[in-house]
């Protein structure tokens, strides 16, 4: 049976893959983008006694402003391949979200057209399929009404956005109202995402560094060496601890009443934290 083929997402395919890539982008593929000096920078300043947040502000903002960029020019290209692109946009993004098979960047990409990010899809829609087209219509509504609104007090908008000279889209104060409502989901969810991946990367690296500077060596599970070793993030049967250290191993000699020769027995004195 040939392999079936995922058809075009009409909303990915206007946006680059390494912007994509930003959407579900792991703990290692953040270190590289933005640079092992960067990544150390904020771990000494964690070390130092600043803020986390503080520290990481500066990467959020830098992320958001990449996929805000990245929509706007989502935006233009699906305007220069369709003039009805924006008209047809929150029912595109209804379909998408209605559907089955889709990736995290691409339900994002979806909720955001319709203001939504994927808390609000839970507590609003509560995850019904059939409740996205009556939201939909409803955003249109609230929409069209601000914009007849706006239209009345300040007459209309026209212009021109003209990407690399050859794309280029015609807007309007529907246009613009999509974007900027696209762009403000899109802003809450990226700084909701980053808010728990930060603290789950940097408490790694930040716990790793620290007993690095107390001397201690870090492994990889299980042990092969016993001696003011650690690994980090291990999962037991009882507990998930952030750290495993091994200080020191104990030989004694055990001797057991059914055998006549003594049999070694290993104490490995450690502290799980």
């Amino acid at each position: 049976m040939p392999k079936r083929i995922k058809p075009l997402n009409p909303l990915t395919e206007l946006i680059s893959p390494a912007d994509l890539d930003l959407l579900t982008s792991s703990g290692s593929q953040f270190v590289e983008q933005i640079g092992l000096d960067v990544v150390r920078g904020v771990v000494l300043d964690i070390l130092t006694g600043k803020n986390l947040r503080d520290s990481t502000e500066s990467l959020t903002r830098r992320k958001i402003a990449i996929l805000n960029l990245a929509t706007v020019e989502l935006f233009i290209k699906g305007t220069a391949k369709s003039k009805d692109f924006v008209t047809r946009l929150p029912n595109t993004a209804t379909d998408l979200l209605t559907g089955k098979g889709l990736s995290k960047s691409e339900r994002w990409l979806a909720q955001w057209m319709l203001g939504l990010t994927d808390k609000g899809f839970q507590n609003v829609l509560r995850d019904n399929p059939e409740a996205i087209a009556e939201y939909r219509d409803r955003y249109i509504q609230i929409c069209n009404e601000v914009i007849a609104m706006r239209k009345t007090q300040k007459g209309s908008l026209q212009g021109e956005f003209n990407l690399g000279g050859k794309q280029k889209a015609q807007i309007n104060w529907l246009w613009i109202t999509y974007l900027t409502s696209a762009v403000g989901a899109q802003t809450l969810a990226i700084r909701g995402s980053e808010k728990s991946a930060y603290g789950k990367l940097f408490e790694k690296l930040v716990l790793g560094s620290l007993l690095h500077i107390l001397g201690f060596k870090h492994i990889v599970p299980p042990p092969q060496e016993y001696e003011k070793v650690f690994w980090l993030s291990s999962r037991n049967e009882k507990r998930e601890s952030d750290a495993t250290l091994l200080y020191e191993l104990v030989l004694c000699q055990a001797c057991f009443d059914k055998c006549d020769s003594d049999y070694p027995v290993s104490i490995q004195r450690r502290q799980a934290w």
